[in-house]
């Protein structure tokens, strides 16, 4: 979710295209709440996030480097959308009259209690605890790590709505971990996968078939819910699937093309934010027509867009200066 590109390293349009479909599948399950919707997109589309993150993880970086830059991508912007929001949504409740002490409450508490315009908060607040979790477990071995995400996983499983239940949900980052240092795994063995748009498309092609015969429920990471551990693995089948054919596919993307995909992604913090609100705002149903749902998708998109061409600070953007409109300007990376 928070981008990659510096001045000196461009980004990966392979990565940058899963980010996006990931967005426009949290979209669209906001759009239609539905059974039919959530069966399909539920099992991967927060997963892929988590799984990104461990991808992208730096084994080098310290804890202190690690909090100070998560601080500043993730719980400024929290903090900043959090205050603009409440006083709209305050506002909004108290020409109703009906603010009151559970709606303060819901917005301080947050995580698995928030919901409209607060829908996607939890994911910043889960994710940011997350990151320094992962960071904490890194010093030691790699079995340790998979341990510790095991364990996490399991957690999930049996304590799942406790643990999302939590302030923040800050306790759904010990299951949520396990998708990061899969990601992680992913990396270190990615130069050795000599077809992995192969690899990538089977795996695909198996999730599908998981979820199509409906052989395990699928996650509500939010909620609480993991669902079984068959239902763990066809998330992380998913994962993997999306990103090896997708990094497959842009290794031979002309630069336009990667450029394009990118300066799409670079906004998505703002679009996971803001697409609620526009729910809210507009009274959308559980199952929103098509108009709302495109309006839904492209004002926050377009908002982004225009919020990171105007530079806008990186507690409103999530993305750091020398990440600005800028570095799209780079050629794609070829990681």
């Amino acid at each position: 979710m928070n981008g990659v590109a510096t001045v000196k390293k461009a980004r990966n349009a392979g990565i940058d295209f899963v980010r996006v479909l990931g967005i426009v599948a949290v979209v669209v399950g906001h759009s239609w709440n539905i059974e039919a919707v959530g069966r399909w997109v539920y099992p991967w589309h927060v997963p892929i996030f988590f799984f990104l993150t461990g991808y992208l993880l730096k084994n080098d970086r310290s804890f202190s480097v690690e909090f100070r830059s998560r601080v500043r991508s993730l719980a400024y912007p929290y903090v900043f959308w959090l205050v603009v929001f409440g006083l709209a949504y305050g506002l909004g409740l108290a020409n109703a009259a009906r603010l009151g002490p559970d709606s303060i409450e819901m917005v301080i508490w947050g995580g698995s209690a928030a919901y409209r315009p607060f829908t996607t908060f939890w994911f910043f607040s889960v994710l940011f605890f997350t990151a320094l979790l992962a960071r904490v477990i890194w010093r030691f071995p790699k079995m340790i790590r998979w341990i510790c995400a095991g364990a996490g996983i399991v957690l999930g499983l049996v304590f799942g709505p406790e643990l999302a239940g939590t302030p923040l949900s800050i306790a759904s980052a010990l299951p949520c971990l396990f998708f990061v240092v899969a990601g992680a795994e992913l990396r270190s063995i990615r130069k050795r996968l000599r077809r992995p748009g192969l690899y990538g498309s089977a795996l695909l092609v198996l999730s599908v078939a998981c979820i199509a015969s409906n052989v395990a429920p699928a996650m509500n990471i939010k909620g609480g819910s993991y669902g079984s551990p068959l239902s763990v693995l066809i998330a992380l089948s998913m994962c993997v699937g999306l990103l090896l054919v997708s990094e497959s596919l842009f290794a031979k993307a002309s630069t336009a093309t990667s450029l394009a995909v990118t300066s799409l992604a670079v906004p998505g913090l703002i679009v996971v934010l803001l697409h609620p609100a526009v729910l809210w705002a507009l009274g959308v149903p559980d199952e929103a027509r098509i108009w709302q749902f495109a309006l839904v998708l492209l004002v926050p998109w377009l908002a982004g867009l225009i919020a990171v061409r105007a530079g806008l600070p990186q507690f409103v953007t999530g993305v750091a200066p020398v990440r600005r409109w800028r570095a799209l300007r780079l050629s794609r990376s070829r990681d």
